[in-house]
């Protein structure tokens, strides 16, 4: 069971609206606020959003095959410090790792780890003198995933609910 990782084509723009799509139900899935949702053309505003951020900041997405069978993706970019940023943070080329996506059924097989390995090169090779990435809180195995890759938490975001939306 050969695992390739590779490029992302033109031809592969399905693969991109179903990573997006998957990944999405999954965090609905396990959100325990329930407060995520996907509306119709949400999987469109973000593939346009990724590629157009891989296009405009010396990105790439990465495609993860496995007996040529799609099981996931990776996204990223790089991000010039500028201005402001400046004056509070030392200068550096940051990698942002977008998003990572691996299908339910090859899960804790390695392919998020190549994945990943995979664009931390590419960002490297570009420069980059970090990574940033970020998950939800409740993506509890996203998180030790992340953990187990050397990566820590950097910062901690807090949502207080004060009425449901349901």
């Amino acid at each position: 069971m050969a695992l390739e990782i590779r490029e992302y084509r033109d031809d592969d723009l399905a693969l991109l609206y179903q990573a997006v799509t998957k990944l999405q139900e999954y965090l609905i899935e396990i959100d325990p606020l329930h407060r995520l949702r996907m509306m119709p053309g949400y999987e469109h505003v973000q593939v346009e959003m990724i590629l157009s951020d891989v296009a405009r900041q010396h990105g790439a997405i990465f495609i993860a095959e496995r007996n040529g069978a799609f099981v996931g993706m990776v996204t990223g970019f790089v991000v010039e410090q500028s201005g402001a940023s400046r004056l509070g943070l030392v200068d550096a080329r940051t990698g942002i790792i977008s998003e990572l996506f691996v299908v339910v059924h090859a899960r804790g097989e390695g392919v998020g780890r190549a994945l990943l390995l995979a664009m931390e090169s590419m960002l490297e090779a570009r420069g980059c003198d970090a990574i940033w990435l970020s998950t939800s809180a409740f993506n509890t195995n996203a998180r030790l995933f992340y953990e187990n890759q050397g990566y820590s938490e950097r910062e901690v975001q807090y949502l207080k609910v004060l009425r449901p939306i349901r």
